[in-house]
């Protein structure tokens, strides 16, 4: 399907356009035919990663009820083994919220210098937060700040770490 969806942008494209690709995962089903895809089309990979090992695994699991964190760094090994380019999109949850300081340095000793944040938000037409995972403003507000100024002391130090909120 991707492949073929490539060449039909090919196809198409008679201005010869400058084309991008990205494509967002789970990070749980990267593999050497995934890798040689994403290689050769020039793809851009979002992995949905929670930070750490503890707040990964959390909310993050398969239909089996197993932790799915170890699988996600094996597809971030591969990514990385092929030279593809990736960053990391982590859904900020009440977890996530407690442990910015050590998300944000487990990123940095992984080298992942390309990360987002978004915040998790309770289903529509449900009651606001009820969900375990709920995140309120003033915690999100919290946790934007925290980062911030673990971005900013790296920025300082001329490591820079993109993320999209504070580059913008």
């Amino acid at each position: 399907f991707y492949y073929k969806a490539v060449e039909y942008v090919k196809h198409y494209n008679k201005k010869n356009l400058p084309v991008t690709y990205a494509f967002q995962t789970n990070g749980t089903n990267i593999d050497e035919d995934w890798c040689r895809l994403f290689q050769e089309c020039g793809f851009l990979v979002g992995i949905s990663m929670d930070g750490t090992w503890k707040t990964h695994n959390r909310y993050r699991h398969f239909k089996n009820g197993k932790d799915t964190f170890e699988t996600v760094m094996e597809g971030i090994q591969l990514l990385e083994k092929h030279q593809i380019p990736y960053n990391v999109l982590t859904v900020v949850h009440n977890e996530t919220v407690a442990h910015v300081n050590e998300i944000y340095k487990f990123y940095n000793k992984k080298n992942i210098e390309y990360q987002q944040y978004i915040p998790c938000i309770d289903p529509l037409q449900k009651d606001r937060g009820v969900m375990v995972y709920s995140l309120n403003p003033e915690s999100y507000g919290e946790f934007l700040i925290r980062l911030f100024k673990k971005w900013e002391e790296d920025v300082k130090k001329k490591h820079m770490v993109y993320i999209r909120q504070f580059d913008n």
